[in-house]
């Protein structure tokens, strides 16, 4: 093996599994954290928790896939980067919201949520199906109505990029003031 591989050779089965609950742990305690300090900073400056959660919340839980992001364009990975997030997006909104769904034990699930969050997401499918129109045209070496051919770039800013700003910007402006 390499040396890399002979790294690992002194750390047991048993001493990984440790520091995974131990790490697990502190990621779970971490989001119960999270949360609560969401919702007392929502009470405390008297804005809805819907807001607080779409804005703050969701930012924070996201500082990872950012991070991630940032490294796999440094290794100049695009392909790394919007795989990362489009994964993380389907993961959340996949198994999360259906775990959610289970063990929500006072009422339906999906009846109790701000109506709010349609808006945030139908923003969000708008958002995805830019990157994915994107995507699929650039997959093609055509150019797409939304950008430009692989390759052809603009100075600054990407047509598709100044959409996903924009949609943001949108929703959250529009959650602040509906909530």
């Amino acid at each position: 093996g390499s040396p890399e591989d002979e790294s690992y050779v002194t750390h047991s089965l048993h001493k990984a599994a440790l520091t995974y609950l131990v790490a697990a742990t502190v990621v779970v305690g971490g989001g119960i954290w999270l949360a609560h300090t969401g919702d007392v900073m929502a009470k405390k400056m008297g804005w809805e928790a819907s807001f607080v959660g779409t804005q703050f919340l969701a930012f924070s839980t996201s500082l990872p896939e950012l991070a991630t992001a940032f490294a796999a364009i440094r290794l100049n990975a695009p392909e790394l980067a919007v795989s990362n997030l489009l994964g993380s997006n389907i993961f959340n909104m996949g198994f999360v919201l259906f775990v959610d769904d289970v063990v929500y034990s006072e009422g339906v699930f999906w009846g109790s949520i701000s109506d709010i969050h349609s808006l945030t997401a139908v923003i969000a499918i708008g958002m995805t199906s830019v990157v994915v129109i994107t995507l699929l045209g650039y997959s093609r070496g055509e150019p797409t109505r939304l950008g430009r051919s692989r390759g052809e770039s603009t100075r600054f800013w990407k047509v598709e990029s100044l959409l996903l700003i924009g949609l943001y910007v949108t929703a959250s402006l529009l959650i602040f003031a509906l909530s």
